[in-house]
């Protein structure tokens, strides 16, 4: 039979083609998915349900037949998206296209009754070759031996039977090693069939066991000589799939911008075994690099002739600013150059002009640029000031150069906003270590102001250069783990990097609780750590703070629910994975309206799901972007199969914009800092001790309400005796005169100027570059 005529190859010959469209069109156009407003695509088999669980939806809401919730079951979990997030256009209920699907002859299903609550694993063997395995599970009364056998193999999932206990879920095939995933697929087929030989190359294919799909298609060749041709049109949909992938992967780690790795990948590439169109997609990535290596020679020369023109004076001042520029100068930031580049055979620019493109772009950028290049030199001073400022530890050192910028022609709030995103780092942190971590101390203090020690490990990805923003993964360890150890788990290292190096994400692991704590506390300090090495890795590090995102497994998935509920803007996006959440976010979740959040675990770990429904089906009904995934008949795990979904989860969000109005429930003095607002200073009876009694909470929470007119009226109501507004271009006119009230007393009637200290004083504390604060009321 040709592979044309042979249904496994007309569903990969359709797949390609849908894969294809989907490239081009930039939609979501394959059978049985649901496609989020974030652009986040969900496959399997979609069902409306009235929420995450039946008891969760009729006590959140009156009518229970009111379908709030997508599930898309793809047979290894459950994934529930909120209704509100889906347009009609983008869901299909479509079949799937189907798969090979291979089945086992295994014995009956065992009597025993399986766990009803799937504990974490202390033993697990590794399958053997006839699919079995032993796993070992913590249980209320002591270890659960239990013996397990493969009965199914798809290319994404395997279905694991217990031979001892009544109990079957799924695994993703990738758990299988390659010996032991084609012993299992000999033993369902004939190894004298020529067609089941190739129905295994096939699976193989889908699973991306491409080296394996190889080898069998060579074995194929010399055990039936006359399917010849039929392995001919085999190999080369393998070689366009090998292809696929590897353009993948050089596209990825471009845009994670690993240059140097995409470039070698790409001129590695097969191009003899591979299409045309392919050839031209490696090729066209290959000659992007020599075009940007050119421009970066071009540029480092054309800098020294320049210079060569100019006067002795502006030789003099000019000369510092190349050597700088020349050590900073790579991929990522070749093209704050191209107005200079541009200029190359302009002959109606002098060579002040040109020069002074090319250093006023490199510190505003190249849309900013500017052909003066006097107001480059003085922007040049501005920036040693800026960073002499910010690394200063001495106020009188600080109000000095605060002086002195105010004084300088160009050092305008609005000048010194845009050179910020590309300014150096504040704080240097010695020789860096790219893909290992490194520990960072911070020691405590005392005062108004206490906060305590912070240690917090870090992990930076392959090529890391302060050229360019990287998005920011906040990682809190589980019970019984270190930082280190969970920092390899999402980061891997520099010799087997995983999914946060190729994907491009500094990782960081602060030291939120005790190494012998067994529990999540709730504690305020837990805040302050997190939030301090943030504001610290944003000093050292050059972060996307629009990219930030919380995660944390078992204890540190109950801790991310908590932080993340109680900073909402601090993140683009929080990813629990087998967190419960309790107490204070009860109250908190209506504080995230404006939070992205993808919550991962097992249908059998403890009562999770049904604790958690009471906060997040509420958040679904009322259309918060909220991804619950649910591995059906699993309980307490990792889910290390879950990391690609959640990386292309985060990779489609950003933080949110702040709201010029919003309203907030406080517990904890240290919660009051909230977007723009800093409400302190709380009358002692207003918040007390927070506790908790049969699951009820003693105490009131203290509401926060804010809010900004479009005339500009700006209006606070809390029980804080002090609160400070923090202002920027996004949230008023500076322009206009602006009216400030707080519990119907007006405090403030005029025109508000942006001021220099409050722009330079925020960044020193929070680092945070993508939302800058250029004056501040306080009453």
């Amino acid at each position: 039979m040709r592979p044309g005529n042979c249904p496994r190859w007309r569903s990969i010959s359709r797949l390609f083609v849908t894969v294809v469209a989907a490239l081009v069109s930039g939609r979501a156009v394959r059978a049985g998915e649901v496609r989020t407003q974030s652009g986040f695509v969900v496959s399997g088999r979609p069902v409306r349900l009235e929420g995450l669980t039946t008891k969760a939806a009729r006590r959140n809401r009156g009518p229970v037949n009111i379908r709030h919730v997508w599930m898309v079951d793809d047979g290894l979990r459950r994934t529930f998206v909120p209704q509100r997030l889906v347009d009609d256009d983008d869901v299909s209920t479509e079949s799937l296209l189907t798969t090979e699907e291979f089945e086992l002859k295994r014995q009956q299903s065992a009597r025993t009754i399986g766990p009803s609550i799937v504990g974490s694993y202390l033993e697990k063997t590794p399958f053997d070759k006839d699919g079995r395995r032993r796993v070992t599970l913590s249980g209320a009364r002591g270890p659960i031996p239990i013996y397990q056998e493969i009965a199914k193999l798809r290319p994404d999932i395997v279905t694991v039977n217990s031979t001892s206990h009544r109990w079957t879920h799924g695994l993703t095939t990738r758990v299988l090693p390659d010996d032991v995933l084609l012993s299992l697929l000999k033993k369902a087929t004939d190894p004298d069939n020529s067609l089941d030989r190739l129905k295994i190359i096939g699976f193989l294919i889908d699973a991306e066991r491409y080296t394996l799909a190889q080898q069998e298609l060579d074995e194929l060749r010399k055990q039936f000589p006359d399917m010849q041709a039929t392995a001919d049109e085999t190999e080369e949909r393998l070689n366009l799939f090998i292809a696929l992938k590897a353009i993948g992967e050089i596209e990825q780690r471009r845009r994670a911008g690993q240059h140097h790795f995409a470039d070698a990948y790409a001129q590695k590439f097969p191009a003899d075994r591979v299409s045309a169109d392919v050839r031209r997609r490696a090729a066209s990535i290959v000659n992007d690099y020599r075009i940007l290596e050119q421009k970066i020679r071009t540029a480092e020369d054309r800098l020294g002739e320049l210079q060569a023109e100019l006067t002795e004076e502006q030789a003099q001042q000019a000369g510092p600013l190349r050597s700088i520029l020349r050590d900073e100068l790579n991929f990522s930031t070749v093209g704050r150059l191209e107005p200079f580049l541009r200029t190359e055979s302009d002959d109606t620019l002098t060579a002040e002009e040109k020069l002074g493109l090319a250093y006023s772009g490199w510190l505003l950028g190249d849309a900013r640029a500017e052909t003066s290049l006097s107001l480059a030199i003085r922007l040049w001073r501005v920036r040693f000031l800026m960073l002499e400022s910010l690394r200063s530890e001495k106020e009188a050192d600080r109000q000095a150069v605060l002086r002195t910028l105010r004084g300088m022609d160009g050092a305008s709030v609005e000048t010194v906003a845009a050179m910020i995103p590309l300014l150096p780092m504040p704080v240097e942190t010695g020789p860096l270590t790219r893909g290992g971590p490194i520990t960072i101390e911070l020691p405590g203090q005392e005062g108004e102001h206490e906060e305590p020690a912070v240690r917090y490990s870090v992990v930076l990805p392959l090529e890391y250069t302060p050229g360019r923003a990287y998005p920011l993964l906040v990682a809190l360890r589980n019970q019984g783990m270190t930082g280190e150890q969970t920092l390899r788990w999402w980061a891997g290292t520099a010799e087997q990097p995983g999914s946060a190096m190729k994907q491009g994400y500094i990782v960081i692991a602060p030291e939120y609780a005790a190494p012998s704590a067994e529990r999540y506390t709730y504690a305020a300090a837990a805040h302050e750590i997190v939030r301090r090495a943030l504001n610290d890795v944003r000093q050292r590090f050059q972060v996307d703070s629009d990219r930030v995102f919380l995660t944390g497994h078992g204890m540190g998935g109950d801790a991310a629910f908590d932080i993340g509920m109680s900073h909402p803007d601090l993140f683009a996006g929080v990813l629990p994975v087998v967190g419960v959440c309790d107490q204070h976010c009860k109250v908190y979740w209506k504080n995230c309206s404006e939070l992205a959040w993808y919550i991962v675990g097992g249908e059998k770990d403890r009562d999770t799901l049904e604790v958690n429904a009471t906060v997040l089906n509420p958040m679904m009904i009322r259309g918060y972007d909220v991804t619950y995934t649910e591995y059906i008949e699993r309980g307490y795990e990792t889910y290390f199969e879950e990391r690609p979904r959640m990386f292309a989860w985060m990779g489609l969000h950003r933080r949110a914009a702040e709201p010029k109005e919003f309203e907030a429930d406080i517990l904890r003095p240290t919660d009051a800092r909230l977007y723009w607002v800093t409400a302190t200073h709380f009358r002692e009876n207003v918040l007390r001790p927070v506790a908790w009694i049969g699951g009820r909470l003693q105490a009131k929470p203290q509401p926060i309400h804010a809010n900004i007119t479009p005339t500009g009226k700006i209006s606070v109501r809390s029980g804080a005796q002090q609160t400070i507004v923090r202002l920027s271009p996004t949230l008023i006119n500076f322009d206009e005169r602006i009216r400030v009230e707080s519990r119907s007393r007006k405090v403030f009637n005029g025109f508000l100027k942006p001021d220099l200290q409050v722009l330079l004083d925020d960044l020193r504390e929070r680092g945070d570059r993508q939302r800058l604060y250029w004056a501040q009321i306080e009453f």
